[in-house]
């Protein structure tokens, strides 16, 4: 008999060899994906930082300034804008006026926080899986007919 020729591994041994290796590739593959993730929450909170840096700045401005940034769409055709209001709505909000704050703008004090809901969601999807989400079509749909229908009634209805 030849010794010098190699035995094949049992179908057993096959087993634990391919076993033992997806675990490594599975453990190195988690340690990546934890350090993807790291880097996806660091980008989403630098950004959050901002957005809200951003909006306390310009509330400070208003409040000590009494001066806000106009709106351009009313400018030129003296139409409020869906959007018309939210800096009466934040800065009532800021001083616990909730009524004032629905009276500035009906449809973001409903709307926002939902769609700030969504928003959130949706960067908490991408920080977990990797991969942006698509925004609902009937959920954007609906926020395009809310503001479209709440622009007429408070221009023309009201």
């Amino acid at each position: 008999m030849n010794d010098t020729k190699r035995k094949k591994p049992s179908a057993f041994g096959r087993f634990l060899f391919t076993a033992k290796g997806n675990a490594s590739h599975s453990e190195a593959d988690e340690r990546r994906l934890a350090a993807e993730r790291q880097i996806r929450v660091k980008i989403v909170f630098k950004r959050y930082i901002l957005l809200l840096a951003a909006g306390f700045s310009y509330l400070f401005f208003c409040r000590t300034t009494g001066l806000s940034l106009p709106c351009p769409f009313h400018a030129a055709t003296g139409l409020d804008c869906p959007g018309c209001g939210i800096t009466r709505l934040m800065l009532a909000l800021s001083e616990g006026d909730l009524a004032g704050a629905f009276h500035a703008n009906e449809a973001i004090f409903i709307l926002g926080p939902i769609l700030c809901i969504f928003l959130l969601r949706d960067d908490l999807h991408w920080i977990l899986q990797g991969e942006r989400k698509e925004p609902s079509r009937p959920f954007v749909l609906f926020l395009l007919i809310a503001f479209a229908v709440f622009t007429i009634w408070r221009n023309f209805l009201r």
